[in-house]
């Protein structure tokens, strides 16, 4: 699954790489343009790595627990009577790929929603189902 997240990391860095591009190409160090590619996707598959190593969850009876972030970590805490409905959506290559993101919609809370990408469909189901049986 790690290279899911290189794949969408990869995808939202290479906007400022061709952002970076286009003045180089203008002021003539064109030659520069395949190093700044290279740096990019390097930077976004050890980020991918390390978002992908420090990603967790689980369900508890109490409700859900979600560990995330790189340079800032939080550990968050969803109790199951706040949880008010989930969602398991699948972009185009998710449903090429059988995978799915869940995302949990919560009541009164200042996290309104989380969500957990890169799960396969079935995975995401049964998770879903989990929770909604035991926040019922």
């Amino acid at each position: 699954m790690r290279w899911v997240w290189f794949a969408q990391y990869s995808f939202w860095l290479s906007i400022p790489a061709v952002g970076l591009s286009i003045p180089l190409v203008i002021i003539g160090f064109w030659w520069l343009c395949p190093i700044v590619f290279a740096l990019i996707y390097a930077a976004s598959y050890f980020y991918a790595i390390k978002a992908y190593a420090r990603f967790g969850y689980a369900v508890a009876d109490a409700g859900l627990w979600i560990r995330h972030g790189i340079i800032w970590q939080a550990i968050r805490f969803v109790p199951r009577a706040r949880v008010q409905h989930t969602d398991v959506i699948h972009g185009p290559i998710d449903r090429k790929l059988q995978l799915a993101e869940l995302i949990v919609n919560t009541a009164g809370m200042q996290l309104q929603h989380v969500s957990i990408p890169g799960l396969t469909e079935a995975c995401a189901h049964a998770l879903r189902d989990k929770l909604l049986l035991l926040s019922h």
